[in-house]
């Protein structure tokens, strides 16, 4: 087949030919050991050469595809990171006031369950602990001076709980049966079944009853004010009721 252009005809065979010959003299001075004569003949090193031009794709590919799985890798080891979250003790407000220990992480539901806790366990060590600071953010107990018994709560973000921040547990002071944070209501509490099984319980037989069970020193003034403060409850609560009930029958007359 030939194609006419003016006086000269090119024909299509013969540019095919030059540019076979041409790739192979330029394949023949890359490679200058192969040559025709030799076992691996100048066609098997230019397949050779596009072989390994594929095989080279293929390494960058493979690459490419090694850093994105890496990559990957390192996202979801974060995103697991972030999902783990350390589990922080709780406190169980049925602990028994012989078994209470703070430490270090420990969530409480509210600050009056945090103050109500110091106390028993002021009770229960017997130490001479009070509460230096105590707001809505923050609360501090430290033990008497000289002692390195020390206690940081602070409140979670948007909520009523508190965390113990830091906790140092060791005392190095001497126990005492006298306790400041030990008042009349915690009496009620802790005394109150008996107090409204025995209305005549004498003051006396319950301080003798406190010291025997606490070791505690109470004064009779604190007793006093301990066995009203059951019946003022009580009271009240009657009060409360009888004038709903009061409220409820005059709406209907």
């Amino acid at each position: 087949m030939h194609i006419g252009n003016g006086s000269h005809n090119v024909s299509i065979e013969s540019t095919y030919d030059t540019r076979e010959q041409h790739e192979r003299h330029e394949i023949a001075e890359a490679f200058p050991k192969f040559n025709d004569n030799n076992d691996i003949g100048v066609d098997k090193v230019g397949k050779m050469v596009d072989e390994n031009e594929d095989c080279d794709s293929f390494d960058v590919l493979s690459m490419e595809s090694s850093d994105t799985s890496e990559n990957e890798d390192v996202v979801s080891t974060r995103k697991n990171k972030k999902k783990q979250q350390p589990n922080y003790p709780t406190f169980d407000p049925n602990t028994s006031i012989e078994h209470i220990e703070f430490e270090p992480g420990m969530i409480f539901t509210s600050r009056e369950q945090l103050k109500e806790a110091i106390r028993n366990y002021v009770v229960a060590k017997q130490r001479r602990v009070f509460i230096k600071r105590n707001d809505f953010k923050r609360m501090q107990a430290k033990c008497r001076e000289g002692c390195k018994w020390e206690l940081w709560a602070s409140g979670l973000n948007n909520d009523e709980a508190f965390q113990i921040k830091t906790y140092k547990m060791q005392h190095n002071c001497i126990i005492v049966s006298k306790q400041r944070m030990v008042k009349s209501d915690w009496l009620a509490k802790n005394f109150g079944s008996t107090i409204r099984s025995n209305p005549r319980w004498k003051l006396k037989d319950f301080a003798e009853a406190i010291n025997q069970k606490y070791k505690l020193i109470c004064t009779i003034n604190q007793c006093w004010w301990a066995k009203k403060l059951p019946c003022l409850n009580w009271s009240l609560f009657y009060k409360s009721t009888m004038v709903d009930s009061r409220i409820r029958i005059m709406d209907y007359i």
